[in-house]
């Protein structure tokens, strides 16, 4: 079986079982099965564990593997450390070729012990020809196919995708992604990665028209020359936006730790998404923020900025944090200036960045963004706007289709409301100055990675 039909049961599976269910709250397995139930899953779904679980979920409940139907697509193990080894033979034996294990306690321990039972678990898995997923894995959702077999649910579609080894970091990520409006394509968490890894995800990832934008938090990886093979593929078609940690010598001493490989060299790492257009970030936050902007920004054309602000301390902090990313200030056509001067308030600063009144009108606002949108010498605009209402902020989604100039506004205060709508409508809003120039900085990068190629192509064609 290909590793594209695999990663297709994961995501994709036309019949699971979820082996070890429950009714403990420290059992994954039941939370698991409860959330393919609420999801509304239409394939065939089966548990094995005590009758009561299934009759209270509606599911066909079997107290043993052996009397599974033959062939389910997908098994998703929660049984205790000690029987893992067990419970995959017997699925071998029914016909299962991928499984999910959810049970923890394995190599990540850093015990001899847990690690030779891991050995057991793939040995048992290799010998039916199974591919797993984990062990220590928080399981995987793919919300269009109505399947989340993951904690906690996520019901909400969206154009961002999730490759985690840690399942809390996917948990974070996809919480703040429906929070905000946006909702996710694809989730998948790796736990040990035993057998399928980040670079197995990735290439189905690549070719998934759901996903706009990857989002990556890797610690090690045990083949970097075939991560950068599919990180280069991958980028070509969308963005792929990496957090490695392990970057200190502490924090790579915790990942050899718990996954027995060493950590690498950081600055390989960042080479090495240098040269296939990954676009790393060294928090959460930034991972998050790249990650949903470049999801919904259009690609740009060089790194001019003009910046629109009610607030000229928040217009200033952007300007440093821009210059400083090593992007510019646009130089503000003087027609576009001249213009300005009669449709905005005479206490304006006709300037870059561009200082309106912090009680400009919404009409203010629009012709700001107009003109400064008609100037050929500005690929990006960022409005940073101070008290916000969200009819201001609604209007601004009448920008968000304008050829290869990005829109980005920064929303300054209590502005949840603002930002859920404006990305409901295509429109990614920040709330801090430095947050939005970190977003703007890797759009230009990303822009300029995907010209290269291109002009490249066209010179060997």
């Amino acid at each position: 079986m290909g590793i594209k039909e695999v990663i297709r049961k994961i995501f994709e599976p036309k019949s699971v079982a979820v082996v070890g269910v429950r009714k403990d709250s420290r059992n994954p397995g039941y939370e698991v099965l409860k959330n393919i139930v609420r999801m509304g899953f239409k394939g065939e779904l089966y548990a094995v564990g005590p009758a009561d679980v299934g009759q209270e979920l509606g599911v066909p409940t079997y107290s043993s593997v052996s009397e599974l139907p033959e062939g389910v697509e997908l098994a998703i193990v929660s049984v205790p450390t000690e029987e893992v080894p067990k419970v995959v033979e017997e699925l071998g034996a029914r016909g299962v070729r991928v499984v999910i294990i959810l049970s923890r306690g394995f190599s990540e321990t850093g015990r001899t012990s847990k690690r030779d039972l891991e050995d057991r678990v793939m040995e048992a898995a290799r010998k039916h020809g199974i591919r797993v997923l984990g062990p220590g894995s928080q399981g995987v959702g793919n919300p269009s196919k109505s399947f989340y077999a993951s904690w906690p649910l996520v019901k909400e579609r969206g154009p961002l995708a999730i490759v985690s080894r840690s399942g809390a970091i996917a948990s974070t990520l996809a919480a703040w992604a429906v929070e905000e409006g946006l909702g996710i394509s694809k989730l998948a968490t790796l736990g040990n990665k035993a057998d399928l890894d980040e670079v197995d995800i990735l290439e189905y990832l690549a070719e998934d028209d759901e996903s706009k934008s990857i989002a990556l938090y890797i610690e090690a990886v045990r083949d970097g020359r075939r991560l950068m093979k599919v990180l280069e593929k991958t980028t070509l078609r969308k963005p792929v936006v990496a957090l490695k940690s392990g970057r200190t010598k502490s924090g790579a001493f915790a990942v050899a730790s718990r996954l027995g490989m060493p950590a690498g060299h950081y600055r390989l790492y960042l080479e090495a998404f240098r040269k296939t257009g990954a676009l790393p970030a060294t928090s959460l936050e930034e991972l998050y923020d790249v990650w949903k902007g470049l999801a919904l920004l259009p690609l740009v054309r060089g790194s001019n900025v003009q910046i629109i602000t009610t607030s000229i301390g928040a217009g200033v902090i952007l300007a440093d944090a821009l210059e400083e990313l090593g992007l510019r200030l646009a130089k503000t056509s003087p027609e576009v200036k001249r213009i300005l001067r009669r449709r905005v308030s005479e206490h304006s600063l006709i300037s870059n960045p561009l200082n309106l009144p912090r009680d400009a009108s919404e009409s203010e606002i629009n012709s700001a963004i107009e003109e400064v949108m008609k100037d050929q010498r500005v690929d990006i605009v960022m409005v940073v706007l101070a008290g916000v209402t969200l009819r201001t902020s609604a209007s601004l989604a009448k920008w968000v289709s304008n050829g290869n100039k990005a829109l980005i506004p920064i929303l300054l205060g209590s502005a949840k409301d603002e930002i859920v709508n404006l990305q409901k409508q295509g429109i990614p809003a920040y709330t801090t100055p430095e947050r939005g120039a970190r977003v703007a900085a890797a759009l230009v990068k990303y822009s300029s990675y995907l010209r290269y190629w291109s002009k490249l192509n066209e010179l060997i064609d």
